[in-house]
């Protein structure tokens, strides 16, 4: 993110030990929050920590999934939340206040380590919505 400007942060800190992936811990609980942090001015919003790459490959078909969204400003994370469509079969979701960034970063290895034991490309789906089909 630059000043004035905004970004999204799908970064999910972790290590990867012989018994499978660990969150890790940062100074700002977040990685995203380190990065709204930095650019105070920044309009961060965390998503898309929960989609494999190569569903973001323009030519791949959407992942069976839903991309949770958070952020301090709600214009931008309406904006993700459109963009979430285009990788994701269950499109975007706000997900509230970018205090939640730190859950959807480590989830992201409960994630992984699901994948891993089942030789899959499992994503997260949410349901029941009054809003959404589902």
């Amino acid at each position: 993110p630059r000043a004035g400007g905004g970004g999204v942060s799908c970064v999910t800190p972790r290590r990867f030990f012989p018994a499978g992936p660990h969150p890790v811990a940062v100074p700002e609980v977040a990685a995203a929050l380190a990065a709204a942090a930095r650019v105070p001015d920044a309009r961060v919003v965390a998503a898309f920590h929960h989609v494999p790459a190569a569903a973001v490959d323009a030519d791949g078909p959407l992942h069976d999934a839903t991309v949770l969204v958070v952020g301090a400003d709600p214009e931008a994370r309406a904006v993700i939340v459109g963009l979430a469509a285009t990788v994701a079969s269950g499109g975007g979701v706000d997900a509230g206040p970018l205090r939640h960034a730190a859950t959807l970063e480590a989830m992201t290895a409960v994630l992984i380590e699901v994948n891993r034991r089942h030789d899959a490309h499992a994503g997260l789906a949410v349901t029941g919505l009054p809003d959404r089909a589902g």
